[in-house]
């Protein structure tokens, strides 16, 4: 069997991605292959598992990460080199309700988000194990409401919330405005400053 150029793979760029980062990328990479001529092929997966396999030393060119602290732990562990880390992209939390809302909120210290859901629900990513949920508890603490919330159901994942607010089961979703941006929906957001 003859052996040629043919047989042999395109190089390509390899981009592990965090999954809320996908609609963004995709349109970054398709923007690159077409200046560059090199196709952008993603892994992409919750950022925990791709920080453990560039660990495991699974090769990647670029890991684009939602959370800095898989950053952070792949610097520890000299899986990265700490002289290519760039800043990207900034996530705001946002607060979405449906367009059909009456909901008005001025989103300050200790505002009234419980009175306002009126015992309905707020969606938030996971706050244990996703970094969108741990951003919506850091943003609820720092205004002094987390613990006035009843934060129920919860999901797993930014896609998981964006689908649950979506479907209107929730009165509104704390989002981050990296996820918010890179979805189509009739939604209103509100910064969380």
């Amino acid at each position: 069997m003859a052996s040629g150029a043919a047989d042999k793979p395109q190089p390509a760029l390899i981009v592990f991605a965090a999954v809320s980062t996908t609609s963004a990328l995709e349109d970054v990479g398709a923007a690159f292959t077409k200046e560059s001529g090199l196709p952008v092929r993603f892994t992409v997966a919750a950022g925990s598992t791709l920080a453990k396999m560039i660990e495991a030393g699974v090769p990647a060119d670029v890991f684009v990460s939602a959370d800095t602290g898989w950053m952070n732990y792949l610097r520890a562990h000299n899986a990265i080199k700490p002289a290519s880390e760039r800043n990207l992209l900034v996530n705001d939390p946002v607060l979405v309700a449906p367009m059909r809302s009456a909901i008005s909120l001025k989103i300050k210290p200790h505002f009234e988000l419980r009175a306002a859901l009126d015992g309905k629900r707020l969606a938030i990513a996971d706050p244990v194990s996703v970094p969108a949920g741990r951003y919506a508890r850091a943003a609820l603490m720092t205004l002094g409401i987390w613990s006035d919330v009843v934060l129920t159901p919860r999901t797993v994942g930014v896609s998981g919330t964006w689908r649950f607010g979506q479907s209107l089961s929730s009165d509104m979703s704390l989002m981050r405005s990296c996820s918010l941006f890179t979805r189509r929906a009739n939604r209103r957001k509100q910064s969380l400053e």
